[in-house]
């Protein structure tokens, strides 16, 4: 075969090209269903590590480390009026700070002051000094050193996810 009959007959295949191309379009079913498989052994390997780590109960404790240094903060900072004008911390014979309890049950942080007169020294009111009958009643001032706990003073929605970050970052 000449040069010349190829020339031919690929110009004839090249023209014929373009129908074939317009048929093959409308003949490809228009929903075609395949399917694809992902290898998830790593992230299951993943999963099974972080489900070790017993993450909910490293962030309880690092709150309630948190809470019982900002409550401890709270009592010992010079923030309440005194008799005198001036500004004093509620810490007097060192009792109350001594019986404070932070602790975790049923998922919550429970806060405990185990002396008895911590209710009125955080909620105000009149006390008869020394059980003394004969003393007049007198009254003491609030001084709410737990709203730290319900203002947002701590963040503990921050706190979470900054220890969160650190535990995967260390652990995994």
């Amino acid at each position: 075969m000449g040069a010349e009959k190829l020339l031919q007959r690929a110009q004839k295949i090249r023209k014929g090209l373009k129908p074939l191309q317009e048929k093959l379009k409308f003949r490809v079913p228009v929903a075609v269903g395949f399917r694809t498989t992902v290898d998830t052994t790593e992230l299951e390997n993943l999963i099974k590590k972080i489900e070790a780590l017993d993450i909910a109960n490293l962030l309880l404790q690092k709150l309630v480390k948190t809470v019982e240094e900002e409550l401890t903060k709270a009592i010992t900072t010079a923030q309440w009026d005194a008799y005198d004008g001036s500004t004093v911390d509620i810490v007097d014979t060192g009792a109350l700070l001594d019986s404070q309890k932070v602790y975790i049950a049923n998922n919550s942080i429970v806060v405990e002051y185990g002396v008895s007169y911590a209710g009125i020294v955080h909620f105000g009111g009149y006390i008869i000094p020394y059980q003394n009958p004969y003393a007049e009643r007198v009254f003491l001032p609030a001084r709410p050193w737990t709203t730290i706990l319900t203002d947002g003073t701590i963040d503990f929605q921050g706190i979470v996810e900054s220890e969160l970050i650190k535990i995967l970052k260390n652990k995994l």
